[in-house]
């Protein structure tokens, strides 16, 4: 035996088994270190302080039963700090139990209404809209409403505003606790995969909704622009009772009569329908991923006739394959109001068609020749670091159709949508067949920086976008053209906004280039802490791992300067890391 290694290693071992004791005892051998999850309530309207602050007004409920008044009109607010690891959305049981009421009342019902939702969202301040509530429980003896509150992990705490509607003062107890089995926590569409799935959560019709009018809604469809409906998988609508029981269906004609061969929703009901106070949720499922615009019939009762109208939903991450799209190379019709595809600035003179001659994956691709001038918006992308990754088609042939120092096609990234000025484009990539070279606008008003474009192959081109550090890197065939401040825009003179507000795909007069398997995902630091499966989350074998990795002097455990050095310093990296969870 080689008596050095071996003195080496028993070295090696004992800090390794007083590490162990030290970081149980930090973290607890229950799992990572997590913050009280406990909510709130207060019955005065909330500022932006968040509720476990000192002076912030909250009172915490403990977990466990509490008493109220509250008189007629009274407001009472409930909210949740979310430290969720894992980016999945946060489940409250929040259960109302009647002690003194109305005589005339017995069952209680309508006493109590959710009247708002706000999340808080650091440095953004409120965002309304995002806790769903499921209050289709009712039960009348003991008389005790049971609520679902769904938040969404994205804001840092969110709060829902409750009302006394009645006109009589009513006390009773209050229950809530976190993650309890009301429902399913459900995973978020903040971070990876677009959703396969339509999902409105607080929704109204008429004066408060979304359509004109004070309607009795008897009958809802939902019908996807573009994508299949899942004929296998469950549809869902959640009204309060006294609106009748409603019964779900998939449909393949709207309510105007027109045909929808993609399928949709329909869900009909026995009783008085939804008026503008009614609250509904609904959700259905599309195969092959989500879609961004939807057409809403409901027919209204009270007038027997139908309203109409789209939601959009331009959900990040995105990503475009153009695959669902028909008729192929149709010269008089195209993707203009699919897909939240427009011609420029809406206009349908601009728009350009979905391609079978070329495609990357696939069958189809888009083609921007002659006058297209195809822009696609984002919502959202507007803190944070993104890639936007294409791939494009340059045939051999292709023409610039003219000369001059701005002859070609386009390929742009705004960040203000529509334009404000010549800073609103933070990309501008031309293609010259009067040269042959590609021209990446630089961001310093200088010029350009010119390559040569590859033709007759799908070549990568890729945009990294930190908006945190106000910095964009322009990749073309995985080598990097150029780099300069996004706001700064393609003339370098600044004013740009944080935001990556569309694509624009312009021909110019030019002829066919062709773009496929477009797609702006979201740049996630990676979890240094998340060592071991499963992934996504942290748990005491994360621990294990990180004390085995620094046993045996692996990389994945030397996290902290001095790099190459397995000391104190990484142990404590990782204790930090692992109390601040995983993005």
């Amino acid at each position: 035996m080689n008596t050095q290694n071996h003195a080496t290693a028993a070295c090696r071992r004992r800090p390794v088994l007083a590490l162990i004791s030290a970081i149980l005892a930090m973290i607890g051998v229950c799992g990572p270190v997590a913050a009280e999850e406990t909510p709130y309530w207060r019955t005065t309207p909330p500022t932006n302080a968040r509720p476990s602050s000192a002076g912030s007004g909250w009172t915490s409920t403990g977990g466990g039963n509490f008493t109220l008044t509250m008189p007629p009109g009274g407001k009472l607010y409930i909210g949740i700090e979310n430290f969720d690891q894992d980016n999945e959305q946060k489940t409250v049981d929040l259960v109302i139990n009647q002690v003194t009421g109305d005589p005339a009342n017995p069952d209680n019902t309508r006493w109590l209404a959710p009247r708002s939702v706000v999340g808080v969202r650091p440095l953004q301040g409120n965002v309304a809209g995002h806790m769903a509530i499921n209050s289709n429980i009712y039960t009348a003896n003991p008389p005790f409403r049971h609520l679902c509150m769904v938040f969404e992990p994205c804001p840092e705490w969110e709060y829902v505003e409750f009302e006394n509607i009645s006109s009589v003062p009513r006390s009773f107890r209050l229950y809530a606790k976190v993650d309890s089995e009301c429902s399913e926590k459900r995973r978020s569409s903040s971070v990876g995969v677009p959703l396969d799935t339509f999902e409105v959560v607080c929704g109204k019709f008429g004066v408060d909704g979304h359509s004109l009018g004070n309607p009795r809604i008897t009958e809802v469809q939902i019908f996807p622009s573009q994508l299949q409906v899942d004929l296998g998988a469950p549809l869902s609508f959640v009204a309060p009772p006294h609106t009748g029981n409603w019964t779900p269906d998939y449909a393949f004609v709207t309510g105007l009569g027109d045909p929808a061969p993609q399928g949709g929703a329909r869900f009909v009901s026995d009783g008085p329908g939804l008026t503008p106070a009614d609250v509904y949720s609904t959700s259905l499922r599309m195969v092959g991923g989500s879609d961004s615009q939807y057409s809403v019939f409901a027919f209204d009762a009270d007038i027997g006739q139908w309203q109409s109208y789209l939601f959009t939903k331009l959900d990040l991450p995105w990503y475009e394959g153009f695959e669902h799209y028909d008729p192929l190379d149709d010269p008089l019709g195209g993707l203009h109001g699919q897909g939240g595809w427009q011609g420029w600035e809406d206009d349908p003179a601009f728009d350009a068609p979905p391609s079978g001659q070329q495609s990357n994956g696939g069958a189809k691709s888009v083609k921007i020749g002659g006058d297209a001038d195809l822009v696609r918006p984002f919502g959202g992308a507007d803190d944070g670091a993104w890639t936007f990754e294409c791939w494009q088609y340059i045939p051999s042939s292709f023409d610039s159709a003219g000369g001059g120092t701005f002859a070609g096609t386009y390929f742009n990234l705004l960040n203000t949508y529509p334009v404000t000025g010549d800073n609103s484009w933070s990309v501008q990539m031309q293609i010259d067949s009067n040269d042959g070279m590609l021209k990446v606008f630089h961001g310093d008003g200088l010029g350009t920086i010119d390559v040569p474009y590859e033709t007759d192959r799908w070549v990568k081109i890729q945009v990294e976008v930190d908006l945190a550090d106000d910095w964009t890197q322009i990749y073309y065939d995985d080598e990097l053209v150029s780099e300069y401040s996004w706001t700064g825009g393609i003339l370098g003179d600044g004013g740009g906004a944080f935001d990556i507000a569309a694509v624009d795909l312009y021909a110019q007069g030019s002829t066919d280039v062709f773009y496929d398997d477009l797609a702006l995902t979201p740049i996630i630091e990676p979890c240094v802490a998340d060592l071991a499966e499963p992934f996504g989350s942290l748990d005491f074998s994360d621990v294990i791992a990180f004390l085995t990795a620094f046993g045996g002097m692996e990389a994945a455990a030397d996290l902290a300067e001095p790099f190459g050095q397995w000391d104190f310093s990484d142990v404590v990296a990782f204790l930090t890391a692992f109390g601040e969870g995983c993005p």
